[in-house]
Order: C-alpha cells, then structure tokens, then sequence
C-alpha cells in the first residue's frame, strides 16, 4: 500500500480536512498555502506567492490570525492519522527529540512606534512520534508532536543531585515521554493496542516503563542504565552472558556520517525475560516484569567500537522469529531522526524570519509536508525495483524516458576523432525495463544529481528537489496538450 499522494493540491485537501477553525475561508487558505509550500517546501512564503504580494499578504495574516494555531492544524493532521492507522492490525510510533534554534525572528513593533529587537536567539524543542507500518516499514504519518521551550531562567543547575530526584516526575522534562503516550492513548483510543512504541535510551525511564507496563501498551526501548534485577544478586548487564543466544544473526546498515564509513555490522543475538526493581533511594514502585533482547557485534573492524543494542520489550522474544522481528521494529528508528532532518534542511523550517507566533503557525504546517518529504525517499527504499507505474501514469513514464534519451544522446565530453575503421557507436535509447529506481534517478537528475560518487544512491535532498520540479514540467506539458487540443 502506498500512502503518499502525489498531488500537492489532493494532498493537502486531504491532510488537512479535519481541521477546524470555524472559518471556511481559512480552510481554504490553509489548503492553498499548504499545497503551494509542498511544491517548494524550503522557500519562503513571499516565493510560495510568486511574487504576489496579495497572495504574501493573505498567508501572513493566516499565520498570524489567532483562531489559526499551530495546536489546531496539528490536531487536524493527527486526526488523518488515525484514519490511516484505523486500517491496520499493527503499526509503529517512533518517537525522538531534536531542538529547532530561530536566529532570524523578525522585530515587533511597540505601542509607541519603536521596536522591540529579539535580544537572543529562541530555542524551540519537539518531541515527535510518527506512524509506520510495521511490516513493510512505509511512513504512514505524523502521530504526535510535543513543542516546548526550557525556561530562561532555571535553577535546575543550582539543586543538588539529592533536590532533583526529589522533584516530582510530572515536572521533569523526562516526563514528556509519558505525557505524549497519553496524549495519544486520547487521541488513538483502542488503536493504541495495534501500536508498539519504539524509543531511543533516553526513555529508559522506570516510571516511564511501569507506565507502559500498567497499561499494557506495547513498547522496544534501547536500555540507557544498568539496572537492578529482583530475586538476583547482580545487575542487567552483568546477567546478560547468561541469556541463551540464538542461531541466526540480525545486519544492520551503518550509514556513512562524516569520518564515519558505510558497513554492514553483524548483530548475534540472545533473549529472556527479567524483572526489574528500584534502588530504596527512589521512589518506590512495584517492580517490573519487561523482556530483553541483547544484540551486539563479535567481529567489529579494527579501529571501530562495535555495535551494542540492549533492549526491553514487552514483545514476545520466545521464538528467533520474534526476536528478528523486535529487532526490525528497533532498527526502524532512524526513521524519525531523518524527519527532524527534512524538518530542517528540507523546509529551512530554522530559517524562517516571522515572529514568534506566525512561526509557531508555520511549524504546523511544514511538520506534514516534512513527513511528505520522508514518503518520497522511503518509496525508493522500500522496493526499488517495482515498476515504475506503481507510483507514475503513462504519461509521467512517457517524459521520463524523453529526458533518458535526451540526457544520453546529449555529448558530455568534446567530440575525439574516430579511428578510421572503427565502426560508429549506435545511439543510446532509454532501457526498456522502467524501474521505480530508475524514475527516481531521472527525476534527482532534474536536480543535478550525477552521483559522483558512484554509490548509485540518492539523497532525500536532490530527490525531492527534482521531484517538485518534475511535477510543474509534467503539470505545464499537459496544460500545453490541453491547450493545442
């Protein structure tokens, strides 16, 4: 099932249907808006406008108008959500932290006709969860997504370490993971028992598992602390080597990340099932019943730490094929972190020169179009060698092999005499078998894609660059045909 929609102006009709502001007109304007931001997402709002300072003003006052928050888009996008989610018998919620810094806040006029300049820059934090199907790992969309901002001036780095554990949970910023599931327990209701919540080790929190645990949701959280376990006189990792390990092997891709190389890491595997339980010194709770799976890495490379995952699931992990499948769930995080990624590179969602508010407004529309961004590159991941009708119409197919051969018959190089006798190279054609991998390059190319490299692997960048372009040239070339009919 593929859940991306290609049509920006379709799209946007149907992400944003539920909300409501009590205003059909801006409804309307926020569906416009939107779809004109989805085919440049990274552009300001005055080039979204072309240069229309009618349309440029009509956006700003949307983004300014108070009956339009960034609560009430969101809430209208978590809604479609759930529709989509409504469908299925299983799907992930994977969930990350990242910080948005604004340096570029526009000034505010006073009462008195001065301006008051932001002295600082303003430092925003988002909690996102976002929906995927757990077989197949698609995007589905965004499920959640928490915004706050730490206070200014915090005596947090006075208290001793004795006077923060004795702050109560509710008022710790580590309280955001509980505070986000319930929030979706609200919003998803009964779907919550189709969903299994994947975290990274900062949510290796015990009040967050025991909450978990008493509700009987679903969860794989990487382990951050080396717990105590009840009924044994030592801690988790030191009772690890006693797991049983099993046959099979999990592979995990490492991508390249800066003086980081691209590997392959082989995981070997052992599973069980422990009880934890608190130190006396915190506050007391029932202790834990949670399974764990241990995967780390025998034969790293010389020179590189080896690959370590300890995680606690309330997954079955009985069977190789369970615990195949919990490590798939895990291995699947990253898919969050590239969203923050197109977040912020994709739609320059930091770069946006508004005011506070207008940029809040802002935030909860390009938080959409970013998961629309990270479909687009997941359809190239998933099943690369598909046919490319799939996803593209005969008429999408028919352009790109136009520009195949017009890429390939265009002479890159300066013409080299031809050795007398030697016979004339035939032209090059388009390939008759079109891949969705090779649609997807074509249209990167649009871009200026040439992979230098020769990875054959395109980024998320260059691809949804190319993308939009592509879809004005298809647009303008049947608007012609239409035309000279």
């Amino acid at each position: 099932m593929n859940f991306l929609i290609k049509s920006p102006q379709q799209w946007s009709e149907t992400v944003f249907k539920h909300c409501k502001f009590g205003n059909r007109k801006l409804n309307k304007r926020l569906v416009k808006y939107a779809s004109a931001q989805a085919q440049s997402p990274s552009a300001s709002v005055h080039a979204v406008a072309d240069g229309k300072r009618s349309h440029s003003v009509a956006t700003y006052r949307l983004l300014g108008n108070s009956k339009v928050g960034r609560e009430d888009i969101l809430q209208g996008v978590y809604e479609y959500t759930a529709e989509l989610t409504s469908e299925l018998t299983r799907f992930l919620l994977i969930e990350d932290t990242t910080e948005l810094v604004f340096t570029r806040l526009q000034e505010i006029k006073t009462k008195k006709g001065g301006l008051n300049r932001p002295k600082t820059h303003r430092k925003v934090f988002h909690h996102t969860v976002i929906a995927v199907e757990s077989e197949t790992q698609e995007v589905l969309g965004l499920a959640y997504q928490h915004q706050w901002q730490r206070a200014k001036k915090s005596n947090a780095k006075k208290m001793s370490r004795s006077e923060r554990r004795r702050r109560p949970y509710t008022e710790k910023e580590s309280y955001k993971w509980e505070h986000v599931s319930r929030c979706m327990n609200e919003l998803f209701g009964n779907q919550m028992e189709n969903s299994i919540s994947v975290c990274d080790r900062e949510a290796d929190i015990y009040e967050y598992l025991y909450y978990k645990v008493s509700q009987k949701q679903s969860f794989v959280v990487r382990t951050n602390q080396d717990r105590k376990l009840l009924k044994k006189e030592m801690r988790l990792f030191e009772y690890l080597p006693e797991l049983p390990d099993l046959k099979n092997k999990f592979e995990v891709h490492i991508p390249q990340s800066g003086s980081r190389k691209e590997r392959n890491a082989e995981l070997t595997l052992s599973a069980g099932k422990v009880v934890l339980t608190r130190d006396s010194k915190y506050e007391k709770l029932p202790p834990i019943e949670v399974n764990v799976v241990w995967a780390r890495e025998e034969k790293a490379p010389k020179g590189i730490q080896a690959l370590e995952w300890i995680l606690y699931t309330s997954e079955q992990v009985g069977t190789e094929s369970e615990v195949l499948r919990v490590m798939g769930y895990y291995n699947a995080r990253y898919l969050c972190e590239e969203y923050h990624k197109a977040l912020k590179t994709g739609c320059k969602a930091e770069e946006r020169a508004l005011k506070d508010e207008s940029v809040d407004t802002l935030l909860g529309i390009l938080a959409p179009i970013a998961i629309r961004i990270l479909q687009l590159r997941d359809l190239l991941r998933r099943n690369p060698k598909a046919h490319s009708s799939e996803f593209f119409d005969e008429f999408e197919i028919q352009v790109l092999q136009k520009l195949e051969i017009k890429r390939l018959s265009s002479p890159k190089m300066k013409k080299t005499t031809r050795k007398k006798g030697t016979p004339k190279r035939p032209r090059r054609t388009a390939k008759p078998q079109q891949t969705i991998e090779w649609a997807l390059k074509e249209i990167a190319r649009l871009a200026g894609w040439q992979d230098t490299k020769k990875t054959g692997k395109v980024g998320w960048q260059k691809l949804w660059e190319g993308y939009c372009r592509f879809e004005r040239m298809v647009e303008s070339l049947e608007m012609f045909m239409d035309t000279g009919d």
